[in-house]
């Protein structure tokens, strides 16, 4: 793996980098399909970032992690708020990948309908249900009349449990 303060050096030369937005921007126009201050990065359909500096592929939020912190990450970057796209350094934690997993907003269509973490549909009580698993046991949270009220119960216990 690059060197991450080599990497990051080359990339200050091109980049600019605003820790308050999460923002790469271009310093200067090249090959005439980039302008200066342009936004740099591909957005995926997930929303994660990718940069090209130097022939190398770098995700935005572990750019923006060794910006700041002169290495790259130990573990994997976490965006504290679910959004993938926010890479302000405020929103960004290097963390276990458990930790990481822990902090999902969306986990995808599920057999359930649900896509909300925590956000379980009954069929027999036409109701969403809230459970987390706590060592390897379920624990019921509580009924709901929504999804998202459902997954807000989970979050709430999660933090209870987890301590953030």
């Amino acid at each position: 793996m690059i060197d991450a303060q080599e990497f990051v050096d080359s990339a200050r030369e091109l980049l600019d980098f605003s820790p308050e937005t999460g923002e790469f921007r271009w310093k200067k126009s090249m090959r005439g399909h980039v302008k200066q201050g342009d936004i740099a990065g591909s957005r995926r359909n997930d929303g994660y970032i990718r940069i090209k500096v130097a022939q190398h592929g770098v995700w935005a939020h572990r750019l923006a992690w060794a910006w700041v912190n002169g290495s790259w990450p130990k573990f994997t970057i976490d965006h504290i708020n679910g959004n993938t796209s926010d890479n302000r350094i405020s929103n960004l934690r290097d963390v276990e990948q458990q930790t990481n997993s822990q902090n999902r907003i969306k986990a995808g269509p599920r057999k359930n309908g649900g896509t909300l973490i925590g956000a379980y549909w009954c069929k027999t009580w036409k109701r969403w249900k809230s459970a987390i698993g706590i060592n390897g046991k379920t624990k019921h949270i509580g009924w709901f009349d929504s999804e998202q009220e459902a997954h807000e119960a989970y979050v709430l216990e999660k933090r209870k449990l987890h301590k953030g």
